[in-house]
Parts: C-alpha cells; sequence; structure tokens
C-alpha cells in the first residue's frame, strides 16, 4: 500500500486587526491568527488566576462576599465567552476578542 502525503499549504493571515483570523480546515482542525491565540491565551490564564481565587473567598467572613462572588462569576461568564468567540466564531473580527473579555484580559498570579 503506498501512502502519499497531503499537500501542505501554509497559512497566511493579515496582520491588520479587521480581519478574522479563525481558519476551519476540512480535517476538522482550526488555525488562529496570532492576536486571537494570545487573545485566548490571556483570556484563559485570567480563568485560571479567578478559580484559584474561589476557594479563599469562600473563606471569608466579610457582608462584601455576596457581590465579591457576583463580580467574579461576571467576569468568568465575560471570559469564557470571550475564548469562545476567540476559538469558534467565524465572524468576530481579532480585534475584537479582548472586547469580548472586558478589555484587557491580563496574565496575572493570585
Amino acid at each position: 500500500m503506498s501512502h502519499t502525503a497531503l499537500p501542505v499549504h501554509p497559512i497566511t493571515f493579515s496582520t491588520h486587526p479587521d480581519t478574522v483570523g479563525l481558519v476551519r480546515h476540512a480535517s476538522g482542525a482550526v488555525s488562529l491568527s496570532p492576536a486571537r491565540h494570545r487573545a485566548c491565551l490571556e483570556a484563559a490564564w485570567e480563568i485560571e488566576a479567578l478559580a484559584r481565587l474561589l476557594p479563599d473567598l469562600a473563606l471569608r467572613d466579610d457582608d462584601a462576599l455576596p457581590l465579591q462572588v457576583r463580580g467574579v462569576a461576571r467576569r468568568l461568564g465575560d471570559l469564557a465567552g470571550a475564548v469562545m468567540s476567540g476559538l469558534d466564531d467565524g465572524v468576530v473580527m481579532d480585534k475584537d476578542v479582548p472586547h469580548r473579555s472586558g478589555g484587557g484580559a491580563a496574565r496575572c498570579s493570585v
């Protein structure tokens, strides 16, 4: 049985922010532009940092706890939406992915 290599087509993304840097391949694979990839990673890093914060919130005896939890939950929802848009929404432009997370998802440690 002879095997033939699949053709390799280089993927190039525009660096212009008004592009959709999401390519779906026939195989089901997805390619992301560097800007879109970075925005998804930054949102995921912030999700991780907030997830590490939640157990500490549960130990606090603070009247503001319900507000704090509500704020963290809202932020987690915004960040998850940004990741989902970045990975699967072929309409959202690269420049708008960080805005879906509320503007500046940044890597942080808690």
